[in-house]
C-alpha cells in the first residue's frame, strides 16, 4: 500500500518535476562500491574479524600518543574511516578500529562490545584512557557503554558525529525511500544516492526507529559526569526545500480529492514530515535529521553543511582522499580532553606498563 500511494504522490495529474533517469544498478556493499568510468576504483575494504583492531598506531600506555577508538555506522565497516584515521595519526594519536554486525539487535550488539573492549585492554595491560569517536549508529553503542553500569572510567571524551541520538526516521521507511529518492535534487549531480545507507539494516531497524522501546530506555540516561560530550551534525540532504514543498502538497491534494484515498493516506505516511526532515537540506543529513543528533548535557552541538557520509568522507562517496569535513572539530576537541604530552611532561608521568601489540586493522 506504501509504494502506491508515493506512487501517486508523484504521478498525480499536473505532476511536473522532471525525474532523473534510474540508475542501471543498485550500489553494492560500502566495501564494493563501483567508481564511475574514467575514475580510479574506491579503496577495497578487507573484510575483518568482529572485534577491535589496533592500526600500528597504537601504543598502550605510551603518554606521548593517546588512543581514539573509532567506531563505525550503519550499514558500514571500520573502513569507513580510511580518510580520518591517518590524519588523527598525523596529530600524534594511536588508533583502535572497531567491526561490529550492523544488521542485528542493538541489545545483543552493545553487549559485545562493552565485552570486547573489556579484553582487549586487559590483553594489552592498557591503563589510560581513550577518547571513542563514532560515526551514525557507532553513538549508541559509545553511549550504552559511557551511561551504563559496566563502564569502568576509562573514556576522556566521546565524539558523536552524525549521532540518531533519537532515531531516524529512514529506519521503518524503506518503501518510502524507494520512491522519495526518484525526487532527489541537484545537490547530488552524480546520482549518487544516501538510500544506500538503509539497506539490508534487518534487525536494527526496529532499535532506530523513533520511540523504540531501546531508544527509550537510552533517552534515560543522562551523560556521564566528567566526559565531554562533543556533537557534530550535517545538514545536506538530497531534497531541496523546493522539493519538499512539491511533495507536501501532492499529499494535501489527495486527502482533498478523495476521502478515503486520502484517509489511507495519512494512515500510511503519517511519518512522512519526518522522514522528510531527515532527507531535506537545512533540516537533515540525508540520514539523520539535525533534531534527532541533539543530546541534553552535550557539551558542545555543532553543525555544518554536509551530508551524512561526508561528516567522515566515507568512501562509499568519496573514495579519493581530501578533506575530511569533521577533522577540524575532532582535533579541537581531542586537544581539549585527551591532548598529547609535551615530551617534558611525559617524561614527568608515571611509567607506562610494558605492553606488545599485534599490529593489524589499518582501515584502508
Amino acid at each position: 500500500m506504501l509504494p502506491t500511494l508515493l506512487l501517486l504522490l508523484l504521478s498525480w495529474p499536473s505532476f511536473s518535476l522532471n525525474l532523473p533517469a534510474p540508475p542501471l544498478s543498485d550500489p553494492d556493499e560500502p566495501a564494493r562500491v563501483e567508481a564511475p568510468r574514467n575514475e580510479a576504483p574506491a579503496p577495497r575494504v578487507r573484510a575483518r574479524r568482529i572485534g577491535l583492531h589496533p592500526r600500528p598506531s597504537y601504543r598502550p600506555n605510551d603518554p606521548t600518543r593517546p588512543t581514539v577508538c573509532l567506531i563505525h555506522g550503519i550499514n558500514s565497516t571500520s573502513g569507513s574511516f580510511v580518510h580520518l584515521a591517518p590524519l588523527l595519526e598525523r596529530e600524534g594519536y594511536g588508533v583502535v578500529l572497531y567491526d561490529y554486525p550492523y544488521n542485528q539487535e542493538l541489545s545483543r550488539t552493545i553487549p559485545a562490545f562493552v565485552a570486547s573492549l573489556r579484553a582487549f585492554r586487559e590483553q594489552h595491560q592498557d591503563a589510560r584512557p581513550w577518547s571513542i569517536l563514532s560515526h551514525s549508529m557507532g553513538a549508541l553503542l559509545a553511549r550504552s557503554y559511557v551511561e551504563g553500569p559496566h563502564y569502568a572510567d576509562d573514556v576522556a571524551s566521546l565524539i558523536l558525529i552524525g549521532p540518531p541520538n533519537a532515531g531516524s526516521a529512514l529506519a521503518p521507511a524503506q518503501d518510502m525511500i524507494q520512491m522519495l529518492e526518484a525526487l532527489r535534487s541537484s545537490i547530488d549531480p552524480e546520482g549518487r544516492t544516501l538510500m544506500v545507507l538503509g539497506e539490508r539494516i534487518g534487525a536494527a531497524a526496529k532499535d532506530l526507529a523513533p520511540g523504540s522501546p531501546f531508544l527509550d530506555r537510552l533517552a534515560r540516561n543522562r551523560p556521564r559526569e566528567g566526559v565531554p560530550y562533543y556533537i557534530l551534525a550535517g545538514d545536506v540532504g538530497f531534497l531541496n526545500k523546493e522539493i519538499r514543498q512539491t511533495i507536501e502538497s501532492r499529499y494535501r491534494q489527495i486527502q482533498r480529492r478523495s476521502r478515503f484515498l486520502g484517509g489511507l493516506a495519512g494512515l500510511a505516511l503519517r511519518n512522512l514530515p519526518d522522514v522528510l526532515d531527515v532527507l531535506t537540506e537545512g533540516t537533515g543529513d540525508g540520514a539523520v535529521a539535525v533534531a534527532s543528533t541533539r543530546l541534553e548535557g552535550a557539551t558542545e552541538h555543532v553543525v555544518i553543511p554536509v551530508n551524512h557520509v561526508e561528516l567522515i568522507r566515507g568512501p562509499i562517496f568519496y573514495p579519493d582522499p581530501g578533506p575530511v569535513a569533521c577533522q577540524p572539530f575532532v582535533s579541537r576537541w581531542l586537544a581539549e580532553s585527551l591532548p598529547i604530552p609535551t615530551l617534558a611532561e611525559a617524561e614527568a608521568a608515571p611509567p607506562a606498563v610494558d605492553a606488545t601489540v599485534a599490529v593489524g586493522g589499518d582501515g584502508s
